[in-house]
């Protein structure tokens, strides 16, 4: 072993007691930073904003530090990542949506240009060591496969270190990544396993090393949870504490969290508690089955909003305890966009599906939360995580969307007085910020491209004068559509899509084509609409949002992220495939589209006439197919919206080699629609059956996979690995 390895060893090995210990300082021209991001948060949804699900460790995190009130994201994650680690705004950089649904217009690409070189390769530069964990979210679809091209994954980005997930995914079941290799996580979810749990693990250990080899190297790191994005998923144990306590509903809790926002001064006086969406239900109008129901999955958001406070708290602590710790400056996003209602008015069990009888989904609430559901909550508890803002996920044109918290701790540079600061910031301001912290001015040329200017301003002046005005004066945004402007107060919003939920592009509606004008300098909550009042200010903000929108790559929008299958693809014009058993399991754009008409052969060898496992398996809980054995008998299981259905063989197949055929057919709306199974053995039919309203896989935990199951349990039959010898799997459309 060499002494590299050997200290490598021993930084990996030493307990983290040994580590606690404060190394020596980093040169304060050269403060560690940390950039910790959570899912999908909102702006109420942690207690640290007076939100209703207990974050006791983000509250301390706050206490040493500033909030502020006034910061804004994409109303999607993947183009707050990019203007968060670029700078830039997002169109202009090709993310206006997530990477599955990206177009060929330049806005909409997720292709990361050369042109906007990340925060972590100008850090590299100035010596600093790089890592990101957990949710990237910013690579193109096409390349989350082991062939790359991996020069825009985090290790192509500037980063010298990745631990995490490319996309959304499970939180029991994760596709993870280390730097370009898939890996499988640590542990079975019988055994505990939690992905957050593992991320921060990971971020502690590489922490822990740097403070072995390097302890007076400045570091860079971005923790990006995947909590508490859908699906919700989390022990019991957080669970548990929120049972019964949470009746009162969605509009009731809400007027509770305003009064404590009040009283925590992160509402100025005179706001407004904005009132309901008439598209979402009273919660006085629910059954009584449907409250329980609702119930249930707040109580189970509420528990994963408090493991996820545990666990970035860990982080927070080993952080603080480690070189240069008491210097490290510490940025916290609550929330890459507002709460999301995306999974409907009364959200799902395994989602997009669940039974429409409130009364038959009693029989399994407090199943939700395990991994053998992929459940979201009713839009109504985003409604609520919003307070007191209108609007949710996927909404640019209403701070319920757009407006999440912010929290700067940097001990010695932030003032304790009025730590709510009320300057009018833009995720797109961090960068710049962190540039002014460290001096440092971008150079003009970055390996030979051009760089685009930045399009933040710093807010460093804040940090120690809390009256410092707001110098970000201009910020359009736009999502599916949905679109608003900023300038210097007033805050012009078009609806267009309306919907927080359903598929994505789902119509404008009667009357959502009509601007509205706020003055949120004066109506801090967005609640009245003065667009009759003002109609020439109306029109100068119109032209200003179409302005920006054409400087930034903003047109063409609307229904744009529609096209997503004009885009480079593995897989969507390819008629036949070959898949081996020793192949990684393959993510969701590398799959192919098993929703049209095909037949698969799976060439096997099997040991005797009892042979068990996976041949072959497409999708996730809920979604897709898997082709396996049990005690020699062929299985063909699909999903269906009403549950699994198998096809199995009447008999056992003897030892030996055999030319295994399953023809399936295509749906009657292709995604969705019954599906007539076949299955040969050696050119002879031997059953077939149907599988009803079938459901194939779409993004997230999805995968691919032959010979044994990785990632998301697509069976829950579980079948082993296979007990036999597969040469290949051939699939042919």
């Amino acid at each position: 072993m060499t002494k590299f390895a050997r200290a490598l060893f021993v930084g990996l090995m030493l307990p983290s007691s040994a580590l606690a210990t404060a190394g020596p300082p980093v040169t304060p021209q050269k403060p560690n930073i940390a950039i910790i991001l959570l899912d999908d948060a909102g702006f109420a949804a942690t207690s640290m904003y007076g939100g209703l699900a207990q974050t006791p460790k983000l509250e301390g995190f706050a206490r040493t530090g500033v909030r502020y009130n006034r910061f804004h994201v994409a109303a999607i994650c993947s183009p707050t990542r990019a203007a968060l680690l670029s700078g830039r705004n997002p169109h202009k950089i090709g993310f206006g949506q997530i990477p599955e649904t990206a177009a060929l217009a330049p806005g909409y690409r997720a292709e990361w240009p050369k042109s906007a070189a990340s925060l972590a390769e100008h850090l590299g530069r100035l010596g600093y060591g790089t890592g990101a964990f957990g949710k990237w979210h910013n690579t193109p679809a096409v390349e989350w496969t082991p062939v790359g091209p991996f020069n825009r994954w985090p290790t192509g980005l500037g980063f010298d270190y990745f631990y995490g997930t490319m996309g959304t995914t499970s939180e029991f079941e994760p596709l993870l990544w280390r730097g370009t290799s898939w890996v499988e996580p640590t542990a079975k979810p019988e055994d505990g396993y939690n992905l957050t749990t593992d991320l921060v693990d990971d971020a502690v250990s590489w922490l822990h090393t740097r403070e072995t080899l390097v302890p007076d190297r400045p570091y860079f790191m971005y923790f990006a949870t995947t909590a508490v994005h859908s699906p919700h998923q989390v022990a019991d144990k957080w669970v548990a504490p929120y049972r019964g306590k949470l009746s009162a509903g969605w509009d009731a809790l809400r007027l509770r969290i305003f009064e404590r926002q009040r009283d925590l001064g992160l509402v100025p006086p005179g706001a407004v508690l904005t009132p309901r969406d008439p598209q979402l239900p009273a919660w006085d109008s629910l059954t009584s089955a449907e409250k329980q129901v609702a119930e249930a999955q707040m109580e189970v958001l509420a528990g994963y909003m408090t493991q996820t406070d545990h666990e970035v708290g860990r982080l927070i602590d080993a952080i603080r305890r480690g070189p240069g710790g008491r210097d490290t400056l510490i940025m916290l996003i609550a929330g890459d966009n507002g709460s999301s209602g995306e999974d409907g008015p009364m959200g799902c069990d395994d989602c997009p599906q669940s039974p429409a009888d409130a009364t038959t989904r009693l029989a399994t609430i407090n199943e939700i939360a395990g991994p053998g559901h992929v459940a979201g909550s009713a839009a109504g508890w985003a409604f609520m995580n919003n307070t007191p803002f209108q609007g949710m996920k996927r909404q640019a044109a209403y701070l319920g969307g757009l407006r999440t918290p912010l929290v700067v701790s940097w001990p010695g540079h932030t003032v304790a007085e009025d730590r709510v600061r009320q300057q009018w910031l833009n995720v797109t301001d961090i960068v710049p910020t962190i540039f002014d912290i460290l001096g440092y001015e971008p150079p003009p040329v970055v390996d030979g491209v051009k760089q685009l200017p930045n399009d933040g301003v710093s807010f460093a002046g804040s940090l120690s004068k809390p009256a410092a005005p707001s110098a970000h004066r201009v910020q359009y945004f736009e999502t599916l559509g949905t679109r608003s402007i900023y300038h210097d107060g007033w805050f012009a919003s078009l609806r267009y899509y309306v919907k927080p939920w359903g598929p994505l592009g789902n119509g404008p509606e009667k009357g959502a084509d009509q601007w509205e004008l706020y003055n949120i300098d004066q109506d801090f909550s967005q609640s009245r609409n003065i667009a009759k009042a003002y109609p020439k200010k109306l029109s100068e903000m119109v032209a200003l949002f179409d302005r920006e929108a054409k400087r930034n790559n903003v047109y063409p929008s609307g229904e744009l992220h529609l096209w997503f299958d004009q885009l480079p693809s593995l897989t969507w014009k390819r008629t036949e495939f070959t898949f081996f058993p020793d192949t990684p399991p393959l993510s969701w754009d590398a799959m192919p589209d098993f929703s049209r008409a095909h037949w698969m052969e799976a060439i096997v060898d099997l040991p005797d006439d009892r042979a068990n496992g996976l041949i072959i398996s497409s999708g996730m809980r809920g979604r897709g197919f898997a082709l396996y054995m049990q005690d020699g008998a062929v299985i063909y299981e699909g999903e269906g919206i009403t549950g699994r259905w198998p096809v199995q063989a009447p008999s056992r197949l003897a030892a030996g080699k055999h030319n295994i055929r399953v023809d399936v057919s295509a749906g009657e709306f292709g995604t969705v629609g019954d599906r007539k199974i076949a299955i040969s053995v050696d050119s002879q039919k031997i059953v077939e059956g149907t599988v009803p309203n079938s459901i194939e896989p779409f993004y997230g935990s999805a995968s691919l996979n032959v010979g044994r199951q990785r990632g998301s349990l697509v069976s829950p039959h579980r079948p082993p690995p296979f007990s036999g010898t597969i040469d290949r799997v051939n699939v042919h459309f």
